[in-house]
């Protein structure tokens, strides 16, 4: 391995790219472990605030899951290249113009 630096250098990403999935699932599991006590704590003590607390924290773990999904679904051999898009909108100008709005936002979302 020592003598082949690319495949050094791949394995090591590969590796990163693996312990940082497993680190988000450990997060995922702490916090829904966190909002389970929340509610518990909630429910006993007739407590809205704490309840809107656990709702909140459930909700950025959401977002958690939802990043971890669009990693999975982006985590092809080829994926992590970069590319480029072109849309030219010539006699279809209609459906292109749309394909652009929703190429810009789509952009836009992921920053």
């Amino acid at each position: 391995m020592w003598n082949e630096p690319e495949k050094a250098q791949a394995l090591g990403k590969e590796r990163s790219s693996l312990e940082a999935i497993v680190e988000t699932i450990d997060q995922l599991e702490q916090g829904l472990e966190d909002v389970s006590g929340l509610l518990d704590l909630a429910v006993e003590a007739d407590d809205e605030e704490t309840f809107n607390e656990a709702v909140a924290e459930l909700e950025g773990l959401n977002k958690k899951l939802e990043q971890l999904e669009f990693r999975r679904m982006f985590s092809g051999e080829y994926d992590s290249a970069d590319c480029y898009l072109d849309l030219q909108a010539r006699l279809w100008r209609y459906r292109s113009t749309r394909l652009g709005k929703y190429a810009n936002a789509y952009v836009l979302t992921l920053g």
